[in-house]
């Protein structure tokens, strides 16, 4: 686990995640975890701390989509 992600240990970051992440992080991507959830807004911490975040339209509708 990289020095900047520890502070994602205390939302359940782990070493496993950290090693699912890894080609994520490859490809020059930030390791985030989802803390709160409201209707289509989301509090997110990322390692320059604690962020919104909303889904773009494409990705909700795909959601809301039967599988």
């Amino acid at each position: 686990m990289s020095p900047a992600d520890r502070h994602l240990a205390a939302w359940g970051w782990d070493a496993g995640f950290d090693a699912t992440f890894a080609p994520h992080r490859r490809a020059g991507l930030t390791p985030t975890r989802v803390v709160t959830a409201t209707a289509g807004d989301y509090g997110v911490i990322a390692p320059a701390g604690e962020r919104r975040a909303t889904l773009s339209g494409r990705l909700r509708h795909a959601a809301a989509a039967p599988t």
